[in-house]
Parts: C-alpha cells; structure tokens; sequence
C-alpha cells in the first residue's frame, strides 16, 4: 500500500549507449592504392563522358559532314605592303580535317589584283580550289615566308583509329 509521503518511481524509458572503442587495423597498401585508382578512373571517366555530351571531344561518328574550308581574300585586302609579296590574309599554320569532313580548301580572290593567302597565290577573281582525298600529312612550304607555310592534315579515321570497311 502506497501512503501519503510516498512517490511512484517512474522507470526510466531510453536506450542505455555504452561507447566502445573497437581496435582499427591499419589498412593495407595495396587496398588502398585499388581504391584510390578506382576513384580517379571514375572521376576520369565522368570527365570524359561530359567532355563527348558537351562537345568538346568530337566522336566524328555523330556530326553531319562539314563543308569545305574556305577563305575569301576582299577587295582591297592589302591595304600596306605588295600584292604577291605579302599576304593578303592569314591561314592557320595547320588546317585539320577528319573522317567526316570535306577535306577541300577554297580560296577565292575578290580583289582586283593577284594575292597571297599563305603559301598560294590567287589571281583576282579566281578561285583555288585543292581536294585531299588520301588520308596524310601534305606540307605546303611558303618560299616567300617561310611563317606563312601550311600543313594539312588529313584523317580518314574513326574515333577508334580504324578506316571504315569500305576505305580499308
């Protein structure tokens, strides 16, 4: 019986924690080091994937072929210097084609007089025209400046470095 002066103790509700320190073996090198490759190929192979999505690595196999290179010389392009003996405009030292592309160079001279657009000249109102059929490397040496120079390179190839069956 339960009389004046006495109070129901009240059991405690909860989880009793306990902290318990469990001895760590140290991890194995070579674990270590599998783990570590592991996340950088992951972190690689993320990078490259959003590298194709964006388009910064062309996969050659999905674009639309390109139209020829081509390049117009204006009237009155060379404002200072001599016709032939200077360049009227600038071509990229290395003009790169691959599978899919046209592999075509035009320049074509709207001027009134001859020109050079790198290491070719263009009488007025023409139109050079140059097709690159093969895959290759093709140096074109400017004898009047040796800086205007021009290497084409042509690759036939896909992204894997194999010719399609129809080239081989």
């Amino acid at each position: 019986m339960i009389g004046a002066g006495h109070v129901l103790a009240r059991p405690r509700i909860g989880v009793l924690r306990r902290s318990v320190s469990v001895p760590r073996r140290p991890l194995d090198p070579r674990v270590r080091a599998y783990g570590v490759g592991a996340a950088i190929l992951c972190v690689m192979l993320i990078a490259a994937m959003s590298a194709v999505s964006l388009g910064v690595i062309p996969t050659g196999e999905t674009s639309a072929p390109t139209a020829p290179l081509e390049f117009v010389i204006p009237r009155g392009a060379l404002a200072e210097g001599t016709p032939v003996v200077d360049a009227a405009i600038v071509i990229p030292r290395q003009l790169a084609f691959g599978r899919l592309d046209t592999a075509e160079l035009i320049i074509r001279n709207e001027d009134t007089v001859a020109q050079r657009a790198g290491p070719w000249v263009v009488q007025p109102g023409q139109t050079f025209r140059i097709r690159f059929d093969e895959p290759g490397v093709y140096d074109f040496v400017c004898t009047q400046d040796r800086a205007q120079s021009v290497q084409v390179v042509v690759n036939l190839t896909d992204i894997n470095g194999v010719l399609p069956a129809h080239e081989h």
